[in-house]
């Protein structure tokens, strides 16, 4: 089988699947909108032009990159433009990561009426909505960056986009707050061949927190516990890691005990992948109510118990080092990419797999706020959805149109597909 993966680089997700599938022996296509700085992989196509000779990455003032947007939009429009029909004739499978390859959407509509089949993998703000997370979960948003909190309505409509035309959609609950459509448990390709594997044991625990974005991940939370256990006398040494190269954090990882992830997102993310690798215990948030589903080897930490469970962690070695020799064989078992593309594959043909999730939020009880207001055409794309995939009984269709979430009662509702609970 011939497979387009595309177009955005997260985490090494991209590149992850795409190996994954080579394994089992298909044909991989890869595409990116723009390259990733962190991340020097080769692709067979780079639809940004200009960022083949300009690493825009490097450009200091607002008026450069404002500049390098201009005159990178219209090569990029012509191009991708040009390339679809290409892609769509030579391919069997598409699969969308953050985006498509136009900025529209509308070539995911044209490759399902070319026949083709599509998986859209969600992971992350490309859908999720902060006040729609924080309504949800009881998180408080407030101190994330103001760039978590833009495109409410691109994101609703990339999300039902693909809702509408995927036949198979892989996500995870705290960011499908605004979803309708049920879905599947997304696990990130990951190779430990990589890392080499080893329990360190330090004599002076060694904990690291490596963040991307230190507002999302709850670092001032893990910062001022650790300062409080100091305070009490507790002898551990914390590793800040921000902004640094990945090899570096890679190196950091092979030598601590522990890794404090992040404390208001669900993971385990990437990051918490590699420190499994490496022999490093997991400290996290994830998703307790679905253990029945993905039960990893990590210890729950929220932005309420992180003190509480950092003192734990250095107080109990023994759990650290149960934790840390259980972590690679968890990855072997779920997220090896062959493993993941496996899987994917047994679901979009239809094997006896029950969805995962079944999103009920957004429908029930979101509530617009801060001067939000879905477009009419989100609300009526939203509508298309419900004809064609059905909710459960106990959504209230009335209770979202008194709401101005979809703008009319759909006609019809077909039964909606078995809940993995």
């Amino acid at each position: 089988m011939k497979i387009f993966i595309g177009c955005e680089e997260i985490g090494r997700a991209l590149t992850g699947f795409a190996a994954g599938f080579r394994a089992l022996g298909h044909e991989v296509t890869t595409l990116i909108k723009a390259k990733n700085k962190f991340y020097d992989y080769k692709y067979d196509y780079q639809l940004d032009l200009l960022g083949r000779v300009i690493d825009s990455s490097d450009l200091k003032t607002n008026i450069a990159k404002k500049a390098y947007k201009m005159a990178s939009a219209v090569p990029r429009r012509i191009y991708e433009r040009a390339l679809l029909p290409k892609l769509i004739k030579e391919h069997d499978l598409f699969i969308f990561i953050w985006s498509s390859v136009l900025p529209d959407f509308s070539d995911i509509s044209k490759i399902k009426n070319a026949g083709k089949k599509v998986i859209t993998i969600f992971l992350g703000s490309d859908v999720r909505d902060p006040l729609a997370f924080l309504q949800e979960f009881g998180i408080d948003p407030s101190s994330w960056d103001q760039q978590y909190f833009k495109k409410f309505n691109k994101k609703i409509r990339w999300l039902r986009t693909n809702e509408l035309f995927s036949d198979v959609i892989f996500s995870l609950p705290d960011q499908a707050s605004l979803a309708i459509r049920p879905y599947y448990h997304v696990y990130i390709p990951f190779d430990p061949k990589e890392y080499d594997f080893n329990i360190p044991n330090n004599k002076v625990t060694k904990v690291i927190h490596a963040p991307s974005n230190k507002s999302v991940k709850g670092t001032d939370y893990i910062l001022a516990a650790a300062d409080r256990l100091k305070a009490e006398g507790y002898n551990f040494q914390l590793i800040l890691l921000n902004g640094v190269p990945h090899h570096k954090v890679k190196q950091s990882l092979q030598d601590c005990d522990i890794l404090i992830d992040q404390l208001f997102l669900h993971g385990p993310a990437m990051l918490a992948l590699e420190a499994m690798a490496s022999g490093c215990a997991v400290a996290t948030r994830f998703f307790k109510e679905y253990k029945y589903i993905c039960d990893p080897p990590i210890c729950y930490v929220d932005e309420n118990n992180i003190y509480d469970r950092f003192k734990y962690l250095l107080d109990n070695r023994d759990y650290v080092n149960k934790l840390a020799s259980s972590g690679l064989e968890f990855i072997r078992g779920n997220y090896l990419p062959r493993v993941v593309a496996e899987r994917m594959l047994a679901i979009l043909n239809d094997q006896p797999y029950k969805f995962d999730y079944s999103p009920k939020f957004f429908l029930n009880k979101f509530v617009l706020t801060n001067n939000q207001k879905i477009s009419e055409y989100n609300q009526k794309i939203s509508v298309k959805v419900i004809e064609k995939f059905g909710v459960t009984e106990d959504i209230d269709l009335q209770r979202a149109v008194k709401n101005s979430l979809i703008d009319e009662l759909p006609n019809k509702q077909p039964p909606i597909a078995p809940i993995n609970d």
